[in-house]
């Protein structure tokens, strides 16, 4: 089940990056993208009392990376 929650945050990275993509550019679908996961990551800490998880945020960043590449690379 732990490997299902970083596709999760992988897939939420991607999407966050999208829309990024969308609104205005690279930058901006990485600044969306981190704040996704840390938004998150700081909900699961404060809001359900777990404690931050780097890999995590780690699977959200890298899910937009791979989305933003895909995009440079077929657009």
């Amino acid at each position: 089940m732990k490997h299902l929650d970083k596709l999760k945050h992988a897939a939420a990275g991607a999407t966050a990056a999208a829309v990024g993509l969308l609104a205005e550019g690279y930058l901006a679908a990485l600044v969306i993208c981190a704040l996704a996961g840390v938004a998150r990551e700081v909900w699961n800490w404060q809001i359900q009392g777990t404690r931050w998880d780097w890999l995590d945020l780690l699977a959200t960043m890298a899910g937009g990376a791979a989305l933003m590449a895909a995009h440079a690379a077929f657009a």
